[in-house]
């Protein structure tokens, strides 16, 4: 007979790394925003040191400059947060923040394979079953392997988002 699979739940949460193309992206929404607004005050100072007339116009051109460089600035973060939900809902690790209302997730994960527990009773993925927290793991089998990589006793560690 093969040795029954136990393992404990234990609180895990999700984490972001950083490198995807939003980050590129992002950065360029910033870069190109930061040039529009370098590039309207420099309109206008170049328009008013050399005598430039109508005056009106070369304020004109400035806002127009400004103005284009707002609109990529939105659009291309907008590009940015699709990517990072997209990567988001396939379960992809993605870089930066979600725009939105800050909240933290916490779920239970097996203590033998690390996934996300969807029944109180075993694991979906490795078919271990779950104990109780007082309950000690059997000693026998793959269960007794990966309790101490994830602590079982600090359990209820808070996510650091």
């Amino acid at each position: 007979m093969e040795p029954l699979l136990t393992a404990h739940r234990v609180l895990d949460t999700k984490r972001t790394n950083s490198g995807g193309l939003e980050s590129t992206v992002d950065f360029w929404a910033n870069l190109l925003l930061l040039l529009g607004i370098i590039a309207s005050f420099f309109i206008v100072l170049v328009g008013m040191f050399a005598g430039a007339r109508p005056f009106w116009f070369v304020l004109f051109l400035a806002t127009c400059v400004l103005l284009a460089s707002a609109v990529v600035w939105v659009v291309l973060r907008s590009l940015a947060e699709i990517i990072r939900l997209l990567k988001k809902i396939s379960g992809l690790k993605y870089s930066g923040e979600i725009s939105g209302a800050e909240s933290s997730h916490q779920f239970y994960a097996c203590s033998n394979c690390g996934h996300m527990l969807h029944s109180e009773t075993t694991c979906d993925t490795c078919g271990a079953k779950i104990v109780p927290e007082g309950q000690e793991l059997e000693s026998f089998g793959i269960g007794s392997l990966r309790t101490d990589m994830f602590n079982v006793q600090s359990a209820l560690v808070q996510p650091s988002f």
